[in-house]
C-alpha cells in the first residue's frame, strides 16, 4: 500500500469517525433518551461502518487481508466511542428519574 493511500485512507476515517461523533453530540445534547439512542446507534452501526471501510479499502487494494485488517483495527475506537455515549447519557439524569420514586 502506498503512503499516499495510507495517508487518504486515514483521513477518511477519521473524517468519517469526527463528523458521526460530532453529529450525534449535536443530535443529543442534554437529552438523556436522545444520548442513549445515539449511542446505541453507534454500537450498532459498527458492523456497517466496518463492511464499508473493507470494501473501499479492498477498492483501493486488492489484498484481502489488510482490507479485513483495517477494517477491524478502525471499528474498534468506533464501538468504544458508542459505549462511551451510551453510557454518558447516565450522567445527565438522577438515578430516580431513571428507576422512579415511589410516592406515599
Amino acid at each position: 500500500m502506498d503512503i499516499l493511500e495510507r495517508v487518504l485512507l486515514t483521513a477518511i476515517v477519521v473524517a468519517v469517525f469526527i463528523s458521526v461523533n460530532s453529529l450525534a453530540n449535536y443530535y443529543a445534547r442534554r437529552n438523556f433518551k436522545k444520548r442513549l439512542w445515539a449511542g446505541m446507534l453507534f454500537i450498532f452501526s459498527t458492523p456497517l461502518f466496518m463492511f464499508g471501510l473493507s470494501m473501499g479499502v479492498k477498492f483501493i487494494n486488492e489484498g484481502d487481508e489488510i482490507a479485513g485488517t483495517i477494517g477491524l483495527l478502525a471499528s474498534i475506537p468506533y464501538f468504544i466511542n458508542g459505549l462511551v455515549v451510551f453510557f454518558s447519557a447516565f450522567r445527565l439524569v438522577k438515578p430516580s428519574e431513571i428507576v422512579g420514586s415511589e410516592k406515599s
